[in-house]
């Protein structure tokens, strides 16, 4: 409370900033209206880990201009960390009583101690009789080891989300700026970080494939893409009630992406109306231009500095 009055007595309040953190290292954007994101990204090979998050805070301080007793992350989680499940349960509980059938729930599907397990939830329809409940958790560490870092360089931590629903976010704000709209489904092929096709079929339904990479022949790398879409594309149809046929967009992200006519050769598969080269450089500001950043990491810092802290 003390530091909320604080705030309100000198008239600011904390700046969202977008984090990734992982094993290529350390990326945060602020956002300020009217003016591009900022990105720095310090690469991983530090002596510490937190040594990243300093020398990437004072990066940020410098160029946005924004002091850290102003910040406040919103930092991203690899997806295949977060479990996610819908129940269903006696409409009427408490928020007490609906954490504990969460843990339940979470302890069953992620075998460890209820003590080791962070989990949230969000209340659904209900029926009359019934509500659904949607559920979140995590292995407790995976939090606490972004919480240690950011405690060191004395930075609050407020907002915690999976990584493909931050891309999913940068993504549509980037549409929005543009005055157009995002028709679901949709997908989006990430090869770097992680090589997965994401489908996403709302706000926040996404189904998430690993693919394979070829990397002894350049040739094949296209054609292999894009057949394991049309293979992602055909399993989540049979897994989920689609009405569509084929995918609205294909968004390709990385340095991989700019290699191929994707559109000419879209054609032979079919599995989207149109596939695009989806170009970060065009709304964000490096730091450096020696400072090279993977897309998909921008993406995922971007997506998680436009959250709202409550």
């Amino acid at each position: 409370m003390h530091n909320r009055l604080n705030s309100w007595i000198n008239g600011y309040a904390r700046e969202t900033i977008g984090g990734y953190w992982g094993r290529l290292g350390v990326c945060l954007v602020s956002r300020s209206r009217g003016l591009p994101p900022t990105v720095v990204y310090v690469p991983s090979g530090k002596d510490t880990e937190s040594a990243g998050w300093g020398e990437a805070v004072l990066k940020l301080e410098a160029l946005s201009g924004i002091k850290r007793a102003q910040m406040a992350f919103a930092m991203a989680l690899d997806t295949d960390d977060v479990f996610l499940r819908t129940i269903t349960v006696p409409e009427g509980l408490d928020e007490r009583q609906l954490e504990q059938v969460a843990i339940v729930e979470a302890v069953s599907n992620l075998p460890v101690p209820p003590e080791e397990i962070c989990l949230d939830f969000i209340r659904g329809s209900s029926d009359g009789r019934d509500e659904t409940v949607g559920i979140a958790f995590c292995r407790r560490e995976r939090i606490d080891e972004i919480l240690a870092n950011a405690e060191e360089v004395n930075v609050p931590v407020h907002v915690i989300d999976r990584d493909v629903q931050a891309i999913h976010d940068a993504i549509e704000n980037k549409a929005l700026s543009e005055n157009t709209d995002i028709k679901y489904p949709y997908g989006i092929v990430l090869t770097e970080l992680s090589s997965r096709i994401v489908i996403c079929l709302g706000p926040t339904e996404f189904e998430v494939y690993p693919v394979r990479i070829p990397t002894d022949d350049i040739a094949e790398l296209g054609v292999s893409l894009l057949t394991q879409l049309k293979h992602c594309w055909m399993r989540c149809k049979m897994s989920r009630p689609i009405d569509s046929e084929v995918l609205e967009q294909v968004l390709v992200i990385g340095d991989v992406a700019p290699r191929f006519d994707w559109q000419s050769m879209n054609a032979e598969t079919s599995s989207s109306k149109k596939i695009d080269h989806l170009l970060i450089d065009q709304f964000v500001e490096k730091d450096s231009a020696n400072d090279y950043a993977p897309d998909e990491i921008i993406l995922i810092a971007l997506g998680m500095s436009g959250r709202c802290l409550s």
